[in-house]
């Protein structure tokens, strides 16, 4: 019989997401945003801070105690869900040139 394995964490927007990895997520307009998957507990929850605090600004709940210097540095980053969205689309045009190759 297979054990059954916890997925929950104590840290905010963090859970298991398999053996080894921990998977980022975070309410956005009342639904889930799914920010991405680390292969450590404690960078799940830095990014998780980070997105939040650009976010949310002051007003946001994070996993990990912040000064007000090192809030404000976290603010002024470039936005990771822009990184992450500028990454998305470099991947969709690359697959569709891969595509447009294969079909000539």
């Amino acid at each position: 019989m297979a054990e059954k394995v916890h997925r929950g964490t104590n840290l905010r927007g963090i859970s298991k997401n398999g053996r080894c990895n921990w998977q980022i997520l975070m309410m956005n307009l009342g639904a889930n945003a799914y920010l991405g998957t680390v292969d450590n507990i404690v960078k799940a929850g830095i990014l998780y801070d980070i997105f939040s605090i650009q976010s949310k600004g002051l007003k946001a709940k994070t996993n990990f105690n912040y000064t007000r210097k090192e809030l404000y540095h976290l603010m002024k980053l470039p936005s990771l869900q822009k990184i992450k969205e500028d990454l998305l689309n470099k991947l969709e045009v690359i697959m569709s040139k891969k595509i447009t190759l294969l079909d000539e």
